[in-house]
């Protein structure tokens, strides 16, 4: 009988339906990774380790762990060769290692991913006989009875080689259960670091410099400061990069390669968008290029295309492009803000003026068109914390920047006040939650999508939440007032007026003679338009008189209504003229649109 084939479509989408469930159990009762896996046994499958992962942190484990672990590659063999030219314990181990790396005949990625993954905890001076095991095929399989993680190399002979390119496989191993079994040893790794956060577990004994490099700086997730050896490497890391800044800003020309192609971006073409890289005697477009190289799948030409090992989108985001054509391409208007901002900073009482602009709970944020408040006390990282309220949606930052820049970062990209999130972090205007903090912010994942104060009145406590927007009211703030008693869905007025067909023109006298129970739910809606804006002016108490009698049906017409309301206009005095002709202007705009009258 023919073993049926996986439903993988089915498994994706159960397993996202089961999402928030699955990281409650996992975080608040911690059960043991076998009856995890007997619950949900598809996180024994590669490419659902990589869906949780990006569930968890919306990132791409893959792409973004190999784009800069492959980024790293060059400098990473160098730092490890300099102390390899040492002595000392340490030393005659990279040595070793980078030994058995030279007698390979082929030296592909794939070798070169193996070579770093097994050289870096050494160089950080680890200890990896608890965490890198070694068994033969046949019988020679090690006790694993006392460590939470291994990554088993299996292989043929009895080779204690500490390091191995040609491996029967390599199987991930969580409390002594055997999760998954894959070829290559990078591979392995990389499905290690997605179950250690797919089942929030803690880093491998003796291996916390490793993952924690992997954590902030491979996969660029925050979790605080970094130990003085993870700081002393980035900045080794550091510079190259600023090796390969000053290269950009001095030369016209970059030498690029994608896949096993090599050409020259010219960068004045680039800017201007033409064919811009010459190879085999040919220009070509960046996704030309691509196609040529072999990457046409990825469909990323910003991602294929490399400078030095450095993807070009990293470029863009990284290294200083104003002193060349990519500013034209690639810099946005809000980031030229930005420079230019920096350039006039002299004056000390401007910036102190702009350093108030960021004080207060609530900041005005952009990204592209896309228009949001964050709410700061919702702030956590990236990817938890839903603090950007937009007109439909509360967002984390990641999200927000996902809706106009798929490939945008949200540090950079979401700009306040012409400067870019990044900035207020760094100026501790903003700040950031470690990668396992317990507050309730980071706890409640995919929670808070709803507001945390009454859309009418501004105060807490008590809330009935929309089920289709982000608004939350008092039940007897809300017209019709709230049944508390009553379960199931509930929609707001908001809502239930965006569902309205729009009705045979009329009009406006036709409309304000018509009778009110015809209208109820428009005038409900009027009326709750205008008391949100009142709750700015509490001492329009009229307004309150006119949601009595609405809620009574005390008016017969939809004219009694609105003649209570512009009398309100004429004779109150509790509110600035601005405010008031403002109010008028919303009230007589909603009132057409509602009623699409002739």
């Amino acid at each position: 009988m023919k073993k049926a084939e996986k439903n993988l479509a089915l498994i994706k989408k159960m397993m996202q339906k089961t999402f928030s469930l699955r990281r409650q159990t996992i975080v608040n009762t911690c059960p043991p990774v076998k009856e995890l896996m007997e619950l949900w046994p598809a996180l024994k499958m590669e490419s659902e380790v990589y869906a949780e992962f990006q569930r968890i942190t919306n990132q791409n484990l893959p792409n973004t762990l190999y784009s800069e672990l492959d980024r790293h590659i060059p400098r990473l063999m160098t730092l490890f060769r300099q102390k390899a030219a040492k002595t000392g314990k340490t030393s005659d181990a990279l040595a070793e290692i980078l030994r058995i790396f030279d007698e390979q005949e082929l030296l592909d990625v794939h070798t070169k991913r193996t070579t770093v993954l097994h050289a870096l905890p050494v160089y950080l001076h680890e200890d990896v006989s608890g965490f890198f095991r070694t068994c033969t095929d046949i019988s020679d399989e090690p006790l694993l009875l006392d460590v939470a993680v291994v990554l088993l190399t299996v292989v043929t002979d009895n080779d204690r080689s500490p390091v191995h390119f040609q491996p029967v496989k390599i199987s991930v191993v969580i409390e002594c259960e055997i999760v998954v079994s894959l070829s290559r040893f990078a591979d392995a790794f990389l499905v290690m670091c997605g179950l250690i956060y797919a089942l929030h577990l803690s880093y491998p004994r003796g291996l916390t410099n490793t993952f924690e490099f992997t954590q902030k700086n491979l996969l660029g997730l925050e979790g605080g400061k970094l130990s003085p050896k993870l700081q002393s490497l980035k900045n080794d890391l550091m510079h190259a990069s600023q090796s390969l800044e000053e290269q950009i800003e001095n030369d016209s020309q970059l030498l690029v390669t994608c896949g096993n192609k090599e050409g020259c971006l010219d960068l004045e073409k680039f800017g201007k968008k033409e064919n811009c890289i010459f190879s085999k005697g040919r220009w070509f477009k960046p996704t030309e290029f691509e196609k040529f190289g072999g990457k046409e799948k990825n469909k990323k030409w910003k991602y294929s295309i490399l400078c030095c090992g450095v993807p070009l989108q990293k470029l863009i985001e990284v290294v200083n492009f104003t002193q060349c054509c990519l500013t034209c391409a690639f810099v946005s208007e809000s980031e030229r803000k930005y420079n230019g901002h920096h350039e006039d900073n002299g004056n000390n009482n401007k910036e102190d003026e702009i350093d108030m602009t960021f004080q207060g709970p609530t900041l005005p944020v952009t990204c592209g068109s896309l228009f949001g408040i964050l709410h700061k006390r919702r702030f956590a990282t990236g990817f938890c914390g839903k603090c950007i309220r937009t007109e439909d949606f509360w967002l984390t930052p990641e999200e927000f920047v996902r809706l106009s820049k798929q490939d945008g970062a949200w540090k950079k990209d979401i700009v306040t006040h012409g400067r870019p999130l990044g900035k207020l972090i760094m100026e501790k205007v903003l700040e950031l939650h470690a990668l396992n903090c317990e507050c309730d912010v980071c706890l409640k994942l995919d929670q808070d999508t709803n507001d945390d104060v009454c859309n009418m009145c501004d105060s807490e406590e008590d809330l009935v939440c929309c089920d289709e927007c982000p608004r939350a009211f008092h039940p007897h703030c809300h017209l019709p007032a709230v049944d508390e008693d009553s379960g199931g869905q509930w929609c707001c007025t908001f809502c239930r007026m965006k569902k309205v067909k729009g009705s045979t023109q009329k009009t406006r006298q036709d409309v304000l003679n018509s009778p009110l129970s015809q209208y109820r739910l428009h005038c409900q809606y009027l009326l709750l338009h205008l008391l949100h804006e009142v709750s700015v002016n509490k001492d329009m108490c009229e307004t309150q008189g006119v949601k009595q009698d609405l809620q009574n049906d005390t008016y017969q017409t939809v004219g009694e209504f609105v003649t209570d309301i512009e009398h309100i206009f004429q004779h109150c005095t509790s509110v600035g003229d601005d405010d008031l002709s403002r109010m008028q202007r919303l009230f007589k705009r909603e009132f057409e649109t509602i009623f699409n009258h002739l």
